[in-house]
């Protein structure tokens, strides 16, 4: 399900980031995820499914921005994943 809200971003800003206002939501969509992963109040498995993307392309980008998370996984399957993804990003 999808609610479709509008967020005032000046021209300015728009012209700045080079995106596209299609690209500029999608990002906004990823930092807000990125920011409840990061505060423990949704899983990386959660995150990643809302974002679209597996799991360790979600941890991978989480990373590549210097993100650190508080809060560890809400269950054991979660930590499986979340420790499968970050091995293979050391490969």
């Amino acid at each position: 399900m999808t609610e479709e809200i509008s967020i005032k971003v000046s021209r300015q800003l728009l012209e700045l980031s080079g995106l596209s206002k299609e690209d500029l939501e999608h990002q906004n969509h990823l930092l807000i995820l990125f920011e409840l992963y990061q505060q423990g109040k949704i899983s990386m498995s959660k995150s990643a499914e809302l974002a679209g993307m597996k799991v360790d392309k979600f941890l991978e980008e989480f990373r590549k921005r210097r993100l650190l998370r508080s809060g560890g996984p809400a269950s054991s399957k979660e930590a499986e994943e979340e420790f499968q993804a970050a091995k293979n990003l050391l490969k």
